[in-house]
């Protein structure tokens, strides 16, 4: 297959227009060069270089790099957010927020590029059903939500099914029932995510993202959030979250929460952990939550001081979890706080 016919349908519909007109460029003229020079992005000379894509939906981009060295993950996500100048979309700010409100959307392990077969395991699901109950439902929740003027999107790990093209867990090595390969999984995901965000704008003032590191994609979680603060860094009511720790902090009023996959620190220890971790946070709030991913399933475990809840997600069982016999509801959930220390609906 061509480098040209990589780029599916599916996010090529994610693009604004200037975006769509690159790859119609590129498939009709099969040069990724001729084609920036036909919609004018050629940048200087480009001896000793070459050109390659990195499309996907709402990046979509055009990145020179020496092609006599090695660059690293995070030297090649900058440049495609540079180069070429690439900006992220204008969302017209919403006119009503609710400044004591808080919305968390809370995304459970979402497993991008997991094959399964209906044969096998009842559903079949692959990156385009992916793509598409993702979309669906948080442009659901988006429009059920609160018009709070904060809003926090919670990728709580496990986003992307495999790290690397062995299709085997890094851990034990375990093979992974998978569709595509990871350069095609990893641009889905920033399309998917970078998507979320533009929605979320629409509906509030602020959306904060943290991208927490999962047992499945450890290192792609890093370049993730590297993607996504190099692509909305010119938009000033975006924040992406850079910390590399395994757990993240959020206070909100007299609301505490913390954010973890869930496959290092045991649940039961997260409510202690918090409030050793963050002594002064934990003084200061009444309402201490734990958040995290990992088990595929909803719980909720109360302690002195604070709940922990693991959120399902919308990805059905692969084969492995299939065959033990696994069970839960599929879906993604927003959480509505105020900032006096109460949770005041969700969705």
């Amino acid at each position: 297959m061509s480098k040209v016919n990589l780029i599916t349908e599916e996010i090529y519909n994610l693009g604004t227009d200037k975006q769509k007109a690159i790859v119609d460029a590129v498939r009709e003229l099969g040069s990724y060069q001729r084609a920036a020079n036909k919609v004018g992005l050629s940048s200087g000379s480009t001896a000793g270089k070459y050109v390659s894509s990195l499309k996907d939906g709402s990046i979509g981009r055009v990145w020179y790099r020496q092609n006599s060295e090695y660059q690293s993950l995070m030297e090649a996500l900058e440049d495609t957010a540079n180069i070429l100048d690439i900006k992220a979309p204008k969302v017209a700010s919403p006119r009503l927020t609710n400044a004591d409100l808080l919305s968390v959307y809370n995304i459970g392990d979402m497993h991008i590029a997991m094959h399964a077969w209906h044969e096998e395991t009842g559903t079949d699901f692959d990156v385009e059903i992916a793509t598409h109950d993702l979309l669906l439902a948080m442009g659901d929740l988006i429009g059920r939500s609160t018009n709070s003027e904060t809003a926090i999107i919670l990728n709580l790990g496990d986003a992307i099914h495999f790290h690397d093209d062995t299709h085997q867990t890094k851990g034990h090595g375990n093979p992974l029932d998978a569709d595509g390969r990871v350069d095609k999984a990893f641009r889905i995901t920033c399309a998917l995510m970078n998507k979320f965000v533009e929605m979320a704008l629409q509906k509030h003032k602020k959306v904060i993202v943290r991208n927490v590191r999962g047992n499945h994609d450890e290192e792609l979680a890093m370049a993730l959030r590297y993607q996504m603060d190099a692509y909305w860094r010119s938009e000033k009511r975006v924040s992406i979250e850079m910390s590399p720790a395994d757990t993240w902090f959020y206070e909100f009023g007299k609301v505490m929460l913390m954010a973890t996959h869930g496959h290092m620190l045991a649940p039961i220890k997260m409510i202690p952990y918090m409030s050793a971790r963050m002594p002064e946070m934990w003084g200061r709030c009444k309402l201490r939550r734990a958040l995290h991913g990992h088990f595929h399933s909803k719980s909720i475990i109360e302690s002195l001081g604070g709940k922990t809840e693991c959120f399902s997600n919308l990805a059905p069982n692969d084969a492995w979890h299939e065959s033990k016999g696994y069970r839960s509801e599929l879906e993604c959930v927003c959480v509505m706080y105020h900032k006096c220390g109460k949770e005041i609906g969700r969705q």
